[in-house]
């Protein structure tokens, strides 16, 4: 991840609300807005030759609207988004969930990344 926080935009397809406490231990929040076309992964099949009558595939996962890597931008996406591009140093989901008294999600305490593969 970049030293230099420029941007966090916010990709998931509902508000995302991050609370932190600022080093006066002061509860701050930030209320991001979804973007208008959430990254959502397609689906691509590769059909496996089969020897009777259950066809088999391998799936595999990609984005056509994932946007290019910017230096300094911070994308806030799902978690299996995050799973399918795990070289992808700006791609974040929320990690730490904030529940209301109903159990309900209303927040996230911290982002999170995925670990680049071995």
């Amino acid at each position: 991840m970049d030293n230099i926080l420029n941007e966090l935009l916010n990709y998931t397809p509902h508000e995302v609300r991050i609370v932190w406490k600022d080093s006066d231990g002061n509860e701050q929040d930030l209320l991001l807005p979804p973007q208008p076309e959430p990254i959502r992964l397609d689906e691509i099949d590769t059909d496996l030759p089969a020897g009777g009558w259950i066809p088999f595939c391998i799936r595999r996962y990609g984005s056509s609207n994932l946007p290019a890597y910017r230096p300094g931008v911070i994308l806030i996406v799902s978690h299996v988004v995050a799973a399918q591009f795990p070289t992808r140093r700006d791609l974040c989901y929320p990690a730490a969930d904030i529940r209301n008294d109903k159990g309900q999600i209303i927040g996230t305490s911290k982002l999170c990344q995925v670990p680049i593969p071995a």
